[in-house]
């Protein structure tokens, strides 16, 4: 949980209730990089709004730049995966000043910070005395920051460079050409943190399984720019264990219903072909003429005679 994210997206009072419930949701599972990836149906649950408001909500973020988002699929299983949320803090949060208006050569000296400009208690209110702007020849002297401006500002400034980081810098080192976690102590932690969770035994088992997801998540963060994560790799390799796991009980499940099918019909077609042998020797038995009644030796078929039995003579 990042608590610069759940501060600032607290104090975004202008969105409605839903909205905002929607922005604390996604602020309060943000990472140190204001980037996080739950599933709508995770969203709903932890803001309490419904799917259509969710999915209403994130538009309306979207729109207002509070916050951006990127598709993510799994082109080797052909499905979906959950959607990558960065927090775009302090976008909406700095207050527009005349700086923007003023020429560059009516500038003649910067503000400063006294000690007098912020409070002694955090929580004591501080008066802010907003001249108009057409009043002054030099508006940046009218100006003064309160503490809160200038935290804001300097997240936006930090936010700016994470939002950044794919973009090529010949004289600068990107972000991700610096990871703070190489992608082979991601890997290790996460196959570490399945031994604990899962167990020895099925961690060898399902060595193969697990070495390709790590795979498949490492060549995705390197096509999209993503710095090693963690929790991102390890939510990815559980959910490749999962599906896979369902896959094998649903296929087991499928067999054995099979199966049972083939064994309940071969025994109806045998008790079907016993029925008709009996029907059929009822009608020959009942067709008989008077002759062939009186001449029927079968039941001399079911008497055994001694092979030793002699004819007298």
């Amino acid at each position: 949980m990042s608590y610069q994210a759940v501060n600032w997206a607290k104090d975004q009072d202008d969105l409605l209730l839903s909205e905002k419930a929607v922005l604390k949701a996604l602020a309060e599972r943000a990472d140190e990089n204001n980037r996080c990836w739950p599933g709508k149906k995770r969203i709903s649950k932890d803001s309490g709004a419904s799917m259509s408001s969710v999915k209403r909500a994130i538009k309306v973020l979207c729109a207002k730049n509070y916050i951006d988002y990127e598709e993510r699929r799994l082109e080797r299983e052909d499905r979906n995966l959950t959607n990558i949320y960065t927090l775009k803090i302090g976008n909406q949060s700095v207050k527009s000043s005349p700086v923007n208006e003023v020429e560059p050569n009516s500038i003649q000296e910067e503000p400063t910070l006294e000690a007098d400009d912020f409070c002694s208690n955090p929580g004591e209110p501080r008066e802010v005395h907003d001249e108009p702007r057409g009043g002054h020849s030099d508006p940046l002297k009218s100006i003064e920051y309160s503490e809160k401006d200038i935290i804001i500002k300097e997240h936006c400034s930090k936010n700016n460079l994470r939002s950044n980081f794919n973009q090529k810098n010949p004289n600068k080192q990107t972000i991700c050409q610096q990871p703070k976690k190489t992608i082979q102590a991601v890997n290790a932690k996460v196959l570490e943190q399945i031994r604990q969770v899962r167990g020895e035994e099925f961690t060898n088992a399902n060595a193969l399984l697990i070495r390709s997801k790590l795979t498949a998540n490492e060549d995705y963060c390197r096509k999209r720019g993503f710095p090693p994560d963690f929790w991102m790799a390890y939510q990815y390799v559980e959910t490749g264990i999962n599906n896979y796991l369902k896959t094998q009980y649903r296929t087991a499940k499928i067999t054995a219903a099979r199966d049972e099918k083939a064994a309940a019909t071969a025994n109806h077609l045998q008790s079907i072909a016993k029925s008709i042998q009996k029907k059929t020797s009822d009608i020959i038995w009942k067709s008989r003429t008077t002759l062939e009644a009186l001449t029927d030796t079968t039941w001399a078929d079911a008497i055994n005679f001694d092979n030793e039995f002699e004819c007298i003579s």
